[in-house]
């Protein structure tokens, strides 16, 4: 392994009731990020591209990668975030 052992940096739970708000567009410049979508619906801009996703869908962002979600109003969006370095 060239970079390092892998670090899982944080894991984060986001219901619901957390997700009515978008995230601004950002990105992890010394990690990824591996998202669970636990429950309900979202539009998601990753690297200029739109998606949408569902319950069950897993996201990866890689590091430097501009991403932003917007769960949808109807539903909302339950997730799981893991950050993950080398």
């Amino acid at each position: 392994n060239c970079g390092g052992s892998t670090k899982l940096l944080y894991i984060c739970r986001a219901d619901a009731e957390k997700t009515i708000i978008p995230t601004a567009t950002h990105a992890h410049s010394n990690h990824l990020e591996i998202q669970f979508i636990s429950d309900g619906k979202a539009r998601m801009r990753i690297g200029g591209h739109a998606y949408r996703v569902q319950k069950g869908d897993v996201i990866i962002y890689n590091a430097g990668v501009m991403h932003e979600e917007c769960a949808e109003m109807y539903c909302g969006m339950g997730f799981y975030n893991f950050g993950i370095k080398n």
